[in-house]
């Protein structure tokens, strides 16, 4: 397993000889990321790519080329494709076939190890920080986009009283936090990038001045010290397929977890089976309000028209069995 640097962007997976072949992450300069099999420095098998704008393809590849059956997330809305690997994406590929899904199913539950990430003072020593914040939080997950929240994120208002996602890598844990926070974010799960690292040391979030962490900003971006506000965990790379956008997760820590290093706080994250539903935007909001509505108004005139009726005929009942008495 290695990192590298290339000229669009950079990876980090494994190697035969001095080319990317088997599992690996690719990071590219224009925000798009590839999480999947490679071959020869393709991607080639399965894989999930992320498009800059946090659309998604999840599916086979060939050569580069989406090739196969997939699914393809557009704006939260989930489509079955099928790609006939002529074109990359890049090329302006469109599925042959595509058919609307409804959200998606979780039928098995999932629970993933955690450890808590504290907030310190850069300058103490490391390890001895504070996880106060790290307390039981229940909501959906939502993945920040670009994924590694490195730079101003494009789905701010996605993240608005979610769980956000994030993956390690390009900037620090503190300009991480401060971008999800700063979203509305209820807690941070930050997500490393090698598939085959254990869990063998603890983070921390710095609450001082972001220069010293290295990080850069954009002009015109607040660079005031960073102030932990929701709980924060880092989770394994190898657990990235069980965290599903729009699931429901209950992010739980353990301070008294017997046979815990010195200074680690362990947690988990419990996924249940369920349907993981999107959320509205106020547009599909306000339409489905105008659709009952116009469905309420419909079904009170036919109930009227109903009524009407009932009463036309009782009356002509009525009429007739007076006539028949007298």
């Amino acid at each position: 397993w290695r990192k590298v640097q290339f000229e669009t962007g950079e990876f980090e997976g494994y190697f035969v000889g001095k080319q990317p072949n088997g599992f690996g992450r690719a990071l590219f300069h224009t925000g798009c990321q590839y999480h999947g099999e490679f071959v020869d420095n393709q991607f080639h098998g399965k894989g999930t790519l992320f498009f800059d704008n946090g659309d998604r393809y999840e599916g086979s590849f060939a050569r580069h080329k989406p090739a196969g059956q997939g699914v393809l997330t557009v704006g939260g809305n989930r489509y079955a494709v099928t790609y006939d690997g002529l074109k990359r994406f890049s090329e302006g590929a469109a599925p042959v076939a595509k058919e609307e899904l409804p959200p998606e199913l979780i039928t098995e539950e999932s629970r993933v190890t955690v450890i808590g990430i504290s907030r310190g003072d850069k300058n103490a020593s490391f390890g001895l920080g504070c996880y106060s914040h790290c307390k039981a939080v229940d909501a959906k997950l939502a993945f920040a986009c670009p994924l590694r929240a490195h730079k101003p994120l494009r789905n701010a208002a996605a993240l608005d009283g979610k769980i956000a996602v994030v993956q390690r890598g390009s900037c620090s844990f503190a300009k991480k936090l401060r971008y999800v926070q700063n979203a509305g974010a209820v807690g941070m799960i930050v997500l490393g990038c090698d598939n085959s690292e254990k869990y063998n040391q603890v983070f921390q979030v710095h609450e001082g001045d972001p220069r010293d962490d290295g990080d850069a900003f954009e002009e015109g971006e607040d660079c005031s010290p960073v102030q932990v506000r929701i709980p924060m965990a880092f989770c394994l790379g190898s657990f990235e397929g069980m965290l599903r956008p729009n699931a429901f997760a209950r992010m739980r820590f353990f301070p008294a977890a017997p046979q815990a290093p010195p200074g680690w706080l362990l947690g988990c994250v419990v996924i249940h089976p369920q349907t993981a539903c999107k959320d509205m935007t106020a547009e599909e909001g306000e339409r489905l309000l105008q659709d009952f509505l116009a469905e309420r108004k419909t079904e009170r005139a036919e109930e009227g028209r109903r009524l009407r009726e009932e009463a036309r005929v009782g009356a002509m009942d009525a009429s007739l069995a007076k006539e028949e008495r007298e």
